[in-house]
């Protein structure tokens, strides 16, 4: 367990890291945490990251997603009240670099949703390194996986982690 966390943060450029449940456990997680209220998904996204968003009590912000590529340009949305749960759909990434200036510019905090997208590489960064957290499923039907699911937490901010590990003793 410990030698996986290192190798996974060492990929994420030393940023905490945290195995949980599910991603869905990790976006709930997050969620209740985070004060805002608001958070923008894509109008094509996986259902457990409704579920968890409205199980967090927050309001769920569609954005309008592309035909072509399946991802969202989330930027019409962005706010300060906002939490931006940026999916890289099908191991593409979405404009990451543009949300993740909008977000910085409008002080929306950034999570990107790499269930599908881990290993893709965005002008030599890998997605997961762009916003304030990133989530990786290790479910069946994803990139990497661990019978039967689990899920990856990144966070730059070490606080959140450390009350999700204290409340959840895991």
């Amino acid at each position: 367990r410990r030698q996986c966390i290192k190798i996974l943060s060492s990929i994420f450029y030393g940023y905490d890291i945290k195995l949980v449940p599910s991603s869905r456990d990790a976006i709930y997680e997050l969620l209740i945490r985070l004060p805002q209220k608001k958070v923008i998904i894509p109008a094509y996204t996986c259902m457990v990251v409704n579920e968890a968003v409205l199980l967090a009590g927050k309001q769920i912000v569609f954005s309008k997603t592309s035909a072509k590529s399946f991802n969202s340009s989330y930027i019409e949305c962005i706010d300060s009240d906002c939490i931006v749960l940026a999916t890289h759909q099908y191991g593409l990434p979405c404009n990451i670099e543009e949300v993740a200036a909008k977000c910085k510019e409008t002080g929306a905090v950034l999570i990107e949703d790499c269930a599908t997208s881990l290993g893709t590489i965005v002008n030599g960064k890998y997605t997961g390194t762009f916003g304030d957290y990133a989530i990786i499923s290790l479910n069946a039907s994803k990139t990497l996986t661990a019978p039967p699911f689990g899920g990856i937490l990144k966070a730059k901010d070490n606080n959140i982690l450390n009350d999700i590990e204290e409340t959840s003793g895991r």
